[in-house]
């Protein structure tokens, strides 16, 4: 049985968003008889010297809850926008752009990887510097087991689609930021910034560390673990390495580039419902209404703080 209910949420705030700013599709997937749009949202302010914030979600089709809160921010920003003059000012200054179904094929399918069997987030040129979380890590072995990486030679369509997505909106701004959603690993929600490949020291971590310290002074009660990827495990692949890697080579601290990933915990949801992991869904999603409530609206203040910070990043990254 196909789920098509997070391509249409996506198609939904499509339908909507030309209110308040603009969409498109940035291309469309296929597997077998099914074919699925890439849609991109943005607002803001569109000088590509514009600070940027890049939203995303959906990178894993089994993940099903980013969709849902990265589609309802953003619908709830259309609202707000509306009557909060405040908001208004704030995107005079800022550009906001957002992919909500990264993988809609592995939504549609309810799979971890796309259409092809491969890995989104092992799919990248980043090789990581230790085989010890082999295949964890990422392998070549067969599309048929988990975390497959790909060809080699030739990174899937929707890595290049959110690759080249980046690099538009996002490659000549002051300042930039991403943020993408994921769900499945621990038992608390996670904030990782880079790397994911090596433990090698990022190059941003005095930046990183402060904006931290900034998010705790603000908001002393959040509930994340904030982190390198890597003190979890090292992997290959992964997109937003590349990306930083390649914006850093190219502007190193003179155009700052960001990116952090959203890990929520989901094993929490598990260790108190273990019959869900006899679902197709397994440990990724909330399945209770109480949970799935509590989960789309803990998020927010990190939302909207990320928007703060993005506009006023010269007060805090010198």
């Amino acid at each position: 049985m196909k789920n098509w209910v997070e391509v249409q949420k996506v198609e939904q705030l499509a339908n909507k968003w030309h209110e308040i700013g603009w969409c498109k599709t940035l291309g469309h997937v296929e597997k077998g008889k099914l074919k699925a749009p890439i849609i991109a949202f943005g607002l803001g302010n569109q000088d590509p010297e514009a600070p940027c914030l890049m939203l995303t979600a959906g990178v894993h089709g089994l993940e099903r809850i980013g969709v849902h809160i990265l589609v309802h921010y953003l619908d709830t920003l259309r609202r707000r926008l509306k009557w909060q003059t405040s908001l208004q000012e704030t995107f005079k200054k800022i550009r906001i752009v957002a992919i909500p179904s990264v993988n809609p094929i592995g939504l549609i399918n309810t799979t971890r990887s796309n259409g092809n069997g491969v890995d989104l987030m092992r799919n990248a040129p980043t090789q990581a510097e230790s085989n010890k979380y082999w295949p964890l890590s990422g392998h070549r072995l067969s599309k048929n087991l988990v975390w497959y990486r790909g060809d080699e030679d030739q990174m899937e369509v929707e890595t290049q689609l959110v690759m080249d997505f980046f690099r538009e909106q996002c490659s000549e701004s002051q300042f930039s930021v991403s943020l993408d959603v994921h769900s499945g690993f621990g038992l608390q929600d996670r904030l990782w910034h880079p790397y994911g490949y090596t433990k090698k020291e990022f190059p941003l971590i005095k930046q990183t560390t402060k904006w931290s310290r900034i998010f705790k002074q603000n908001y002393p009660y959040h509930f994340y673990k904030v982190e390198p990827q890597s003190d979890g495990y090292l992997i290959s692949g992964e997109i937003w390495d590349h990306l930083f890697d390649e914006h850093f080579k190219k502007h190193g601290e003179n155009k700052m580039y960001m990116p952090w990933t959203l890990e929520i915990g989901s094993w929490r949801w598990v260790k108190a419902n273990p019959f869900q992991l006899f679902t197709k869904q397994g440990m990724f999603y909330p399945f209770t209404k109480y949970r799935y409530n509590r989960t789309m609206r803990a998020h927010r203040p990190l939302f909207d703080f990320l928007i703060q910070s993005v506009k006023e990043w010269k007060q805090w990254t010198d």
